[in-house]
């Protein structure tokens, strides 16, 4: 039996995650990608995730695992949410990610957040739109993470108090009480790198992001990395 060594396993998971997304754009948008356009868009993906390990510390690189994202049990998906808010120049936006028992992204997005807010406000909003999206999907057990632990608090409440950020929360409040599957969890900052990722990308970006089988190259460098290692 062949053994693989560390990159040539990594450069597998990469392959595997292109022929996904070649699938999915074939049965969601009947685009067909070139066999070779697929196996090149892996190797230039390995060569840039391999790039960025390489830059790491060695105190990043042994990251212990109660630090590091995990993935949920088969038959759940994790939704992470994060916000940025960039105060000088009033800027603030969030990230929303959905991930598989696998580790892979099923579903994500990003926008800018309008309006004036602090930063606890635009956390409530990246709470929201997971909510929101979880809703929109369908999804019956699913767990929604963060690293912001008052938001997390006042979702896992038995009601909603009266603060300003609350007034964001109603409706993700009232679907989350409606599915028993639902868990949110606090989690650690290091164990929310993709949606951190996705929301402070998203604020330099243009226009907001929806999940369409690509993602941003440090993003993806990210979630390929969790999906290695958890």
């Amino acid at each position: 039996m062949t053994t693989l060594d560390s990159k040539q396993f990594q450069f597998l998971i990469i392959l595997l995650w292109n022929v996904w997304n070649r699938r999915n754009r074939w049965v969601h948008q009947n685009q067909l990608l070139p066999t070779k356009m697929v196996a090149e868009y892996a190797q230039l993906l390995a060569g840039e995730y391999q790039a960025a390990n390489d830059q790491r510390s060695q105190v990043e690189q042994v990251t212990s695992a109660t630090q590091r994202w995990s993935k949920p049990e088969e038959g759940v998906v994790k939704i992470n949410v994060d916000g940025a808010w960039v105060q000088e120049r009033r800027l603030a936006a969030i990230g929303v990610v959905v991930r598989d028992h696998h580790g892979m992204v099923i579903d994500a997005r990003a926008s800018k957040v309008e309006g004036s807010h602090t930063a606890e406000t635009v956390e409530a909003c990246a709470f929201a739109e997971g909510a929101k999206l979880a809703k929109e999907n369908g999804y019956q057990r699913f767990q929604l993470e963060g690293d912001a632990a008052a938001i997390v608090a006042k979702l896992n409440a038995h009601t909603l108090d009266r603060s300003v950020a609350a007034s964001y929360l109603q409706e993700a409040w009232q679907t989350l009480k409606a599915c028993p599957g639902s868990v949110v969890q606090h989690i650690g900052r290091n164990c929310n790198r993709v949606a951190h990722t996705l929301a402070h990308w998203q604020i330099n970006a243009l226009e907001s992001f929806n999940f369409d089988y690509v993602l941003p190259t440090e993003v993806m460098d990210i979630v390929l990395d969790d999906a290695i290692y958890s």
